[in-house]
């Protein structure tokens, strides 16, 4: 049996061991967005990142009428076959896309107290598991994915460490090399728990990951490590300050090596605020960011260093609704999007032209189960795109690639689910 609690950004679950494979969170009727981190302590696993969902807030957007449609002929959208890892309970986080005929998708497997990682390539003609490390006998899990070229991309995450009978996560990068992912060696951040959220590179010698150090009790700051080409390192980074569940970092994307693009969400009392900050080539700085009541974001994408997309989720319970904020150049606004009924989140955005972009994630209707979420921006505003769906509980959380192919990558109950247009 599985109880949960709302605790935005970190979510903390409580499980009842089970003689049998305990049931990941979300392999039921998913809660909007889950992007999965899970982190087993006795019997306690703590659910982090992707739009968990907050508590109060209202959001900008235009009323609609009726649920985001099902997807029908002609409408762009298709589900292609994706292959699951060896154990039970799967989904993809992340993917990333570097050519028609490549492409690259993590996630995991397995229950917990045993997640293994799980990497699929697609090579032009259909996607296949690529064996990967998962260098902890407990959890191992990769949240995101980059590719460089054809002989180097990268992945992170976390695994499990147990030190003094306590287990935490530790940061996890791997690497592949063109013919094998392997563990890429990465500096350890604290004596506690450590994550890895997203990752961006901008060649073989500039990589950049974020995501979040505990240093207390339940209580985070943002993690940043730099790859310089010949090895990762640890970068200072501002925080906010840190009350309750602290800060943390969720996703990455750059346009040049000074103009890099970190988006997460901190909290305030019992709310939760965006967290924006920016590299100019020398220094990390905070960013103000619009809020509507309590709010995070979840991935960031940027198409110039004058335009750019995040995405995530604003309000709480079934009045949660997916936010989407825009870079002018200038500052941060909060763009008009539809409004569906129950609760939505948005876990992954795309910025491709000036006219084009998409945002994907999950929608649960009231009563319902979790369904896909996409949403597309034509120059001028955001509206809802018919999502196949599948009969189970359904959600998407990670969008690569370009104008003429697109992957948008998931989980159907306990099985993966990929998109392609």
């Amino acid at each position: 049996m599985i109880k949960t609690g709302q605790r935005r950004g970190r979510e903390q679950i409580q499980v009842k061991p089970a003689a049998d494979a305990m049931r990941l969170p979300g392999s039921g009727p998913r809660r909007a967005g889950r992007a999965a981190a899970f982190s087993g302590r006795r019997a306690a696993v703590t659910l982090g990142l992707a739009g968990l969902l907050l508590g109060g807030a209202t959001v900008s957007s235009v009323p609609l009428a009726t649920a985001a449609p099902a997807a029908g002929p002609g409408t762009g959208w298709r589900i292609v076959p994706s292959p699951n890892g060896d154990l039970t309970n799967n989904a993809l986080v992340q993917v990333s896309a570097g050519s028609a005929t490549r492409a690259w998708a993590v996630g995991y497997d397995g229950a917990i107290g045993n997640l293994r990682t799980l990497i699929e390539r697609w090579n032009g003609t259909k996607w296949a598991v690529v064996a990967s490390p998962s260098p902890s006998k407990l959890d191992n899990v990769l949240f995101g994915v980059a590719t460089v070229s054809g002989t180097s991309a990268w992945a992170t995450g976390y695994d499990s460490v147990t030190v003094t009978g306590r287990t935490y996560h530790r940061a996890l990068i791997e690497h592949w090399d063109g013919s094998t992912w392997r563990v890429a060696p990465s500096p350890r951040a604290g004596t506690s728990d450590s994550d890895l959220w997203g990752v961006t590179a901008l060649s073989a010698t500039n990589a950049w990951a974020v995501g979040n150090e505990n240093i207390g009790v339940f209580q985070f700051r943002p993690l940043v490590e730099h790859w310089t080409g010949s090895a990762w390192q640890l970068v200072h980074v501002p925080s906010p300050p840190l009350t309750g569940v602290g800060a943390s970092l969720l996703g990455v994307a750059a346009t040049s090596p000074r103009n890099i693009w970190a988006v997460g969400d901190y909290a305030v009392g019992n709310r939760f605020q965006p967290l924006i900050e920016h590299f100019n080539g020398t220094r990390w700085a905070l960013i103000p960011a619009p809020a509507a009541g309590s709010a995070g974001l979840n991935r960031v994408s940027f198409l110039a260093p004058s335009n750019g997309w995040a995405v995530g989720s604003s309000g709480g319970g079934s009045h949660t609704q997916g936010l989407i904020e825009h870079w002018n150049g200038h500052r941060w606004t909060i763009a008009r999007t539809p409004a569906i009924p129950g609760s939505t989140n948005l876990a992954d955005v795309l910025a491709l032209t000036p006219h084009l972009a998409w945002a994907v994630g999950s929608y649960t209707p009231p009563n319902g189960r979790g369904r896909t979420l996409i949403e597309r921006w034509n120059g001028h505003t955001w509206t809802l795109t018919p999502s196949p769906q599948r009969p189970t509980a359904s959600d998407l959380v990670g969008i690569a690639g370009t104008p003429q192919h697109l992957w948008a990558v998931g989980s159907a109950f306990t099985n993966t689910l990929i998109l392609r247009h």
